[in-house]
């Protein structure tokens, strides 16, 4: 007898219980529902931060999270963990965080990559210290970059690859406030020795350097640059202890 009462007590409490899910399931969803059709809550506004102020045009952006103005969005069928993903499928974004303003605006927090170079074999296509490539112009605003040249062909397309840096890093480092114009790397791994050396134009100077030894090569050119500062000229360091300057430039 007690067993049976207990059995039926048990019964009517899952049927509340489910039928009190159920009830604000339904209710869930009927609000959803409206929420979905109510035009105050089709998304309008994009703000925007990061560590440099309007980075990225809002409406690249836009484009990149499939916001349209034509069809506008319902903040309710917007996912910002599905758009920070489309966001860093961009090359020109490193992070992204997105969140939701209601009724009708997107947070979205961000930061550019920086190129610090130019890759001069493939126009307007800049490196960030990370060996990312990607497109400088219109998304970014032009500078006056120093070049790489690599000698080598890229896959395409090219924000799929990404560089090694160590050895660029390590000659910008070492020439820390001087004007670089270019440093050229095509001729690292030639099968010649007497061709292998990289190349480095700083200041008005071009340097010729072995890819084992640079490093003590730009000492020994800031030794020598004070009595060369005004010249423009060749300076070859690839003989160990010498430095043959062109004598034919001014």
């Amino acid at each position: 007898m007690h067993l049976s009462k207990s059995l039926s007590i048990i019964a009517l409490s899952t049927l509340v219980i489910s039928g009190s899910a159920y009830g604000l399931l339904k209710t869930y969803r009927s609000k959803l529902q409206k929420r979905l059709q109510n035009p105050d809550y089709h998304l309008s506004l994009i703000v925007q931060t990061g560590p440099e102020k309007n980075a990225l045009p809002t409406h690249y952006l836009a484009e990149l999270m499939d916001l349209s103005c034509d069809k506008p969005t319902n903040l309710y069928a917007f996912s910002p963990k599905e758009a920070r993903k489309k966001l860093l499928a961009s090359p020109l974004i490193q992070y992204a965080k997105v969140s939701l303003i209601k009724p009708s605006a997107i947070y979205v927090d961000y930061t550019c990559r920086r190129p610090i170079l130019s890759l001069a074999e493939y126009p307007n296509t800049g490196v960030d210290k990370d060996g990312h490539l990607f497109p400088i112009e219109p998304y970014l605003s032009p500078k006056n970059l120093p070049e790489l040249i690599l000698g080598t062909p890229l896959d395409l397309p090219l924000a799929k690859n990404q560089l090694s840096m160590n050895l660029t890093l390590n000659i910008m480092s070492l020439l820390d406030k001087e004007d670089i114009t270019r440093i050229d790397l095509s001729h690292i791994d030639a099968k010649s020795a007497g061709r292998r050396q990289i190349v480095v134009i700083v200041n008005n100077h071009t340097l010729r350097l072995t890819p084992k030894n640079y490093a003590k090569e730009l000492e020994r050119y800031f030794e020598l640059r004070p009595k060369i500062e005004n010249r423009t000229t060749t300076i070859d360091f690839r003989i160990e202890d010498m430095a043959f300057i062109d004598k034919g430039a001014t």
